[in-house]
């Protein structure tokens, strides 16, 4: 995910990081690509407050009136929230940042890239900025708050620590 534009963070992904790990946005931001969200979507968000954003290096970007227009006849699939960030994304040329699934095929089918929530905490475990071990609590404390994370999907992100943690050893990465 390193190199990208920016990453644009949905809501799931952003309540998620806020209430359990504020900090990997700030880390994301600096060592991953500028992390924006809709103004629309940052409002959705209680864990957050417009001083958190500045501080952690989010960037709230204003709706245009042309992105409103779109979204008002987007698919029954997203919520209008959720399309905002598809077009933030595909427009901008950013990588889409969410733990919804009918968010990321939407963006994967339509021009826009995405990535699942927890991308971002592999790939600055991966860079060394985030300890391996940390990575995997945040990862398990993200599935204890969030009723739609999966022990699957944890076990997908140990995995890839472990396959981290044994390149570093192996001198390979």
């Amino acid at each position: 995910m390193a190199g990208v534009g920016g990453l644009v963070f949905d809501a799931s992904a952003l309540i998620d990081y806020g209430n359990c790990a504020p900090d990997v946005l700030a880390l994301a931001a600096v060592h991953l690509a500028p992390v924006w969200v809709p103004d629309l979507v940052f409002a959705e968000v209680d864990c957050l407050t417009p001083e958190d954003a500045a501080t952690l290096g989010i960037t709230v970007a204003e709706t245009s009136a042309d992105h409103m227009d779109e979204a008002a006849s987007r698919p029954r699939t997203l919520s209008f929230e959720d399309y905002l960030c598809f077009l933030l994304a595909r427009d901008a040329g950013f990588t889409c940042v969410t733990g919804d699934a009918a968010l990321l095929r939407h963006c994967l089918a339509n021009g826009a890239a995405a990535v699942r929530g927890l991308r971002p905490l592999i790939d600055l475990a991966r860079l060394g900025v985030l300890p391996l071990g940390r990575a995997l609590r945040i990862a398990r404390s993200i599935e204890a708050q969030n009723d739609w994370m999966t022990r699957a999907v944890v076990v997908t992100v140990a995995v890839e620590l472990l396959v981290i943690r044994s390149g570093r050893r192996d001198g390979t990465a």
